[in-house]
């Protein structure tokens, strides 16, 4: 027969088994609802930064819709349009209303250094103070001959692409492979606030397209074109997604928009997730820095995983109390 001693230690150990298992259960609990509540979470993020990168590529497919539209309206006129035909195009089309972050629609003619001279007087019939600028020592010019509304852009009428290296690395590109192309960063001679931006291009030949790099560089007559400031156009996005996620663009080393600094007002220097997604568009690379905002943070908050937790601490310590109760 057990003693009261046997009988005391025996309660004490079965009692201490049953809070281990007890605490055991509550870290269980805790954590298996807290892998759930962050696996949610993370898939909240996964689908707002690719909400965000559909957002943009549907607003630069939209835009290349537009281009070519008027790419469209010349090679029907025969291969060429004034500046009155471009003028009621543009209106008709209604690019600013359909269009938002567009700053305007524009054609950039071809013209080798042979037929210069008669381009400009052909020009100077409808617009008597059109010139090509700035100089340069190349033997071909790639001028904005035309942009609506003029009264916004009137800087940019008869700027040259050849000019500048972007620019005109992009224009060559787009006459080559008779592909949509960007520019890399650039800055707009119509932008007084001198952010960074970029120029989308469209190509047109003479008798339509072509499939060798022969025939599109022997018929090439121009290119329809849209200048973009970047900040309006992501401002654009941002706002209409409605998303809880802030992202920076880049291209190479060049950053074109960045929704991360102490005076943006959503940015979070502590983010719960972030990640880069870079995709190829238009002949350049777009590397997109995302990361979750304070926003994010607000619209997340779970307090189930420690509830949970602290509803087992408390559960365990009513025990350890009964057993100490028990055990005198």
């Amino acid at each position: 027969m057990k003693n009261p001693e046997q009988i005391d230690a025996h309660l004490h150990w079965f009692h201490w088994v049953i809070v281990s298992l007890s605490i055991i259960l509550t870290i269980l609990a805790w954590w298996f609802t807290k892998s759930q509540v962050d696996e949610k979470i993370e898939g909240k993020f996964r689908r707002e930064s690719q909400q965000a990168i559909e957002l943009i590529s549907e607003r630069m497919q939209k835009y290349e819709d537009a281009l070519w539209a008027g790419v469209s309206a010349i090679q029907a006129n025969g291969g060429y349009i004034s500046a009155a035909e471009w003028r009621v195009f543009e209106q008709s089309f209604g690019v600013e209303v359909k269009y938002p972050g567009v700053m305007g629609l524009g054609v950039i003619f071809y013209v080798p250094q042979h037929k210069l001279k008669g381009f400009l007087e052909k020009q100077r019939m409808e617009r008597p103070d059109f010139h090509i600028h700035p100089p340069h020592d190349e033997k071909e010019f790639f001028p904005i001959t035309y942009i609506e509304p003029v009264e916004n852009n009137s800087k940019a009428v008869g700027l040259d692409m050849v000019h500048e290296t972007n620019r005109y690395t992009a224009a060559k590109k787009a006459r080559d492979t008779g592909e949509a192309q960007i520019t890399g960063p650039i800055i707009l001679v119509q932008d007084e606030k001198r952010t960074p931006g970029f120029l989308f291009f469209t190509p047109f030949y003479a008798g339509g397209k072509y499939e060798s790099l022969e025939k599109r560089r022997k018929n090439f007559i121009g290119m329809v074109y849209a200048p973009f400031i970047a900040e309006v156009l992501m401002n654009g996005v941002s706002m209409k997604g409605e998303l809880h996620v802030g992202f920076r663009l880049r291209d190479g080393k060049e950053t074109l928009y960045d929704q991360f600094g102490e005076n943006q007002k959503e940015y979070d220097q502590n983010p719960l997730f972030k990640k880069t997604i870079s995709i190829d568009w238009y002949g350049r690379k777009w590397e997109f820095d995302i990361q979750t905002t304070q926003s994010f943070k607000k619209a997340t908050d779970n307090f189930q995983p420690l509830t949970i937790l602290i509803g087992g601490i408390i559960i365990d310590i009513l025990i350890i109390f009964l057993i100490l109760a028990l055990s005198r």
